[in-house]
């Protein structure tokens, strides 16, 4: 059985690779202070450590499963979709 072994700090690329998302959507995250990087001889690194409690911290963030809400068009419309 292998077990994936992460670093301690990724570059840029890294993260947005961990985090299954773009090198922009990592540069805005920077910009709005949810990922604190770090300059180390002209790179820019994330701390793995970071990139998990953001993670963390986002979880309680996720709204209701799609399955548990009722559309919002059929509320209007006076569906119970439940029935």
């Amino acid at each position: 059985m292998s077990e994936t072994i992460f670093p301690a700090v990724f570059s840029v690329n890294e993260a947005a690779a961990y985090l299954r998302t773009s090198r922009r959507n990592i540069y805005a995250l920077f910009k709005k202070g949810d990922l604190q990087p770090a300059k180390v001889g002209g790179r820019t690194l994330v701390r793995r450590s970071d990139i998990d409690a953001l993670i963390d911290r986002s979880i309680g963030k996720v709204s209701t499963p799609m399955a548990a809400r009722k559309s919002h068009s059929a509320v209007a419309a006076g569906i119970d979709l439940w029935s």
